[in-house]
């Protein structure tokens, strides 16, 4: 039914945590993580299992999760019901010029470095960035169209920020661009604006979100990420709103000693000015190191 070329394809996998805080919180939860943040316990970070047939021309993806993950992706938000879906989207391959994909439903942001599906980053813990300056998920329409193998762009008419039913009667607009000035240098920009606050048109919120990466061998790459964000009257001080602003950048790089170990590690630097993007109405200025050794099971 599904034909030869493009056949419906079904995926998955299991993913385990254990964590210790030398802090021993009384909490049992580690400040400011996001997803690998139950501590002095096993925890179910995420299952998932991925239905996908790629458009040829028309297609679907459905991504289905249980865990700790997919509560957070959600809490607090009045879309509870929906906190397993992770994706859902119809696409479709428009025939102008080299092809115009168009996908429509739930969907992954574009925003970020790191993604919610811990085996496929660098380093096990989420970055502050991935955490805390953008986005998790969006409800809309996105267009992506390959203008050569140097540059693409997508463009994106959206809901808002993580959530699927909107709270207001603006939308949020959002565009990407992929460069590739030299092969082993791919670059993304990426920016997102409109509004967020309740029943609020007037007061937008503007992230920008730049990701490179430099591949110098097989066995040596770099990454880099930069988030800068700022909501339109996103906070009150001694009865005055003021703008919230935050911004950030990480640095990564990977070394592979052998086939099957690498070592990964992870410097940052936070800054929420007014503890808006973290949400602690608290000024946050935060600065991380992560190493990383992965070993491959072969």
């Amino acid at each position: 039914a599904w034909g030869d070329e493009n056949p419906l394809q079904i995926s998955g996998f299991v993913d385990v945590y254990a964590n210790v805080n030398f802090n021993f919180p009384t909490s049992r939860s580690t400040q400011l993580r996001n997803f690998d943040l139950a501590e002095r316990q096993v925890s179910l970070n995420l299952s998932e299992i991925v239905f996908e047939k790629k458009a040829s021309p028309a297609g679907f993806r459905v991504d289905v999760g249980y865990g700790n993950t997919t509560a957070f992706i959600h809490i607090g938000a009045v879309d509870e019901p929906f906190q397993h879906l992770q994706q859902a989207y119809l696409s479709y391959i428009v025939p102008i010029g080299k092809g115009l994909t168009v996908d429509a439903g739930q969907f992954v942001t574009h925003m970020g470095l790191e993604v919610i599906e811990t085996k496929d980053n660098w380093n096990y813990s989420r970055s502050f960035l991935f955490a805390w300056a953008i986005p998790y998920f969006h409800v809309g329409v996105r267009g992506n169209y390959p203008i050569s193998d140097k540059l693409f762009v997508n463009g994106y008419v959206l809901n808002g920020v993580n959530r699927i039913i909107d709270n207001n009667s603006g939308k949020t607009f959002g565009v990407q661009v992929g460069l590739k000035p030299v092969e082993k240098l791919p670059i993304l920009l990426n920016l997102i604006g409109g509004p967020e606050q309740d029943d609020n048109n007037s007061d937008w919120r503007y992230i920008a979100d730049v990701v490179a990466t430099l591949n110098v061998n097989d066995k040596l790459s770099f990454m880099v990420n930069f988030d800068y964000g700022i909501e339109k009257n996103g906070v009150e001080e001694a009865g005055v709103k003021k703008d919230a602003m935050w911004t950030g950048v990480a640095g990564y790089a990977r070394y592979a000693i052998t086939d099957s170990i690498a070592i990964i590690p992870r410097a940052e630097w936070f800054k929420d000015r007014d503890g808006f993007a973290t949400a602690t109405g608290i000024a946050q200025n935060l600065i991380e190191g992560t190493l990383t050794l992965e070993k491959k099971i072969k």
